[in-house]
């Protein structure tokens, strides 16, 4: 307590204690800055200089439509020979078909856990990355893939 209070005191003190506004001298100012030795901006030109966005780390994911996840559904239902009600009813139970959906260390539509993503998708020979829970369409095909091979029990009580 004493410590703070001496540091804010010192703190204080130097803030309103010291002269604001001091005298300009270039003739005084020992520094490559000096007006004389600046290069001018005004006599460059500026009109072929291109600027871009700064890359992000991680893409934002593709905004899904119930119309694309409808046929997202379809689509992989049909192509592993899966009931489509059954994808959609654990993707209603799971997360109300949010694939962003997060809880603890599950996540996405049929809310993976980390290892069990990478298990499934390593066995799809597929990019067994976590981030691509996130990813609705990642995240039905991965899920028809399992439901395929008889890993439904993932799901015991959305499954029902």
């Amino acid at each position: 307590m004493l410590t703070t209070f001496l540091f804010n005191f010192i703190l204080f003190t130097a803030l309103f204690f010291t002269p604001i506004a001091q005298t300009y001298e270039p003739d005084k100012l020992d520094s490559p800055f000096k007006p004389e030795k600046m290069p001018s901006v005004l006599s460059q030109d500026f009109s072929k200089v291109e600027f871009s966005a700064p890359s992000l780390k991680k893409a934002s994911p593709p905004v899904i439509t119930p119309t694309d996840l409808t046929a997202l559904f379809a689509r992989f239902s049909q192509e592993y020979s899966v009931d489509q009600n059954l994808l959609t009813k654990i993707a209603a139970c799971e997360s109300h078909f949010n694939a962003n959906s997060v809880n603890g260390d599950y996540g996405g539509m049929f809310q993976y856990s980390s290892s069990t993503w990478q298990t499934t998708r390593t066995a799809m020979s597929l990019d067994p990355n976590p981030d691509l829970r996130f990813n609705a369409e990642e995240a039905i095909k991965t899920t028809a893939y399992k439901i395929s091979r008889g890993g439904s029990s993932a799901w015991p009580v959305c499954r029902q």
